[in-house]
């Protein structure tokens, strides 16, 4: 016979799955079928409304989302006590297991980024914050690099890298390529890099924060006016932020390199 424990774990996850024959089967006389019917329309309804919502912009790539959304809903129980994963994240990896065309799995790929970028925002929400305020003024004052040879050179620490299957091309065909989504104040930007560009930042994280004229030298070329002109593209994107005096309210840190849903992973 089980116990109270076990029937109520039973009970919650039959609600959470959108099912009610093992809690029907359960009522004692006094209690009305209707209104456990009730509860479960308007707990179903919840879960179907929020995830409509949530995943407006990725239901563009799709024909059939509000059937996709009952079908996670009739087949995962919700959990309502997880702290690490929410509900829409859940989806997102449960839209994974399908069979997606290029298009679907880079707007699943957008959303997944846009969500890792906020939770890097909120657990980093110092350093964040501190990133921004500094950016805000090198974009205020135009800030520029070559008057301040030992200004000090920051990338953003709310940023997310990922690969989208396709990608702009001359002869409009599908390419794979890496992008940034990063944290520009309270919205969530993507950011294409060249290659150029991405070596660049990829050679800076691994000094940062460095001085200009140390920038310089990890670019490795001899124009200061490209790595300058590098420079004041990359502030203007969000990546970068430059500062005349040390920053003593900012920790090292360099681009979290989160590599998510890459190919084979």
């Amino acid at each position: 016979m089980k116990t109270y424990e076990q029937r109520l774990a039973d009970w919650s996850d039959e609600l959470a799955a959108a099912r009610t024959r093992q809690v029907l089967g359960d009522l004692t006389a006094d209690c009305s079928v209707r209104d456990v019917e009730r509860f479960l329309e308007n707990a179903v309804g919840e879960r179907r409304r929020m995830l409509s919502e949530e995943m407006d912009l990725v239901g563009l790539a799709f024909d059939d989302m509000e059937r996709l959304i009952d079908e996670y809903v009739a087949l995962t129980p919700r959990k309502t006590f997880e702290l690490h994963e929410r509900e829409p994240q859940r989806f997102l990896r449960w839209l994974r297991r399908l069979p997606l065309t290029p298009q679907q799995a880079d707007y699943v790929t957008y959303q997944e980024s846009e969500y890792a970028c906020y939770e890097l925002a909120r657990t980093n929400r110092t350093t964040h914050l501190a990133f921004q305020r500094l950016r805000n003024q090198c974009v205020t004052e135009d800030f520029e690099p070559l008057d301040h040879a030992d200004c000090l050179l920051y990338l953003n620490p709310v940023c997310v890298w990922s690969q989208l299957e396709v990608a702009a091309t001359v002869d409009g065909s599908a390419a794979s390529g890496d992008v940034a989504f990063i944290a520009i104040d309270s919205r969530i930007e993507m950011l294409w890099l060249s290659g150029e560009q991405r070596d660049f930042v990829d050679r800076l994280n691994a000094h940062a924060p460095t001085t200009w004229t140390a920038s310089a030298n990890v670019d490795a070329r001899p124009s200061l006016n490209a790595v300058n002109a590098m420079v004041r593209q990359l502030v203007a994107g969000g990546l970068l932020a430059c500062s005349a005096v040390e920053q003593t309210l900012m920790p090292n840190f360099g681009i979290d390199l989160k590599q998510i849903n890459q190919p084979n992973a």
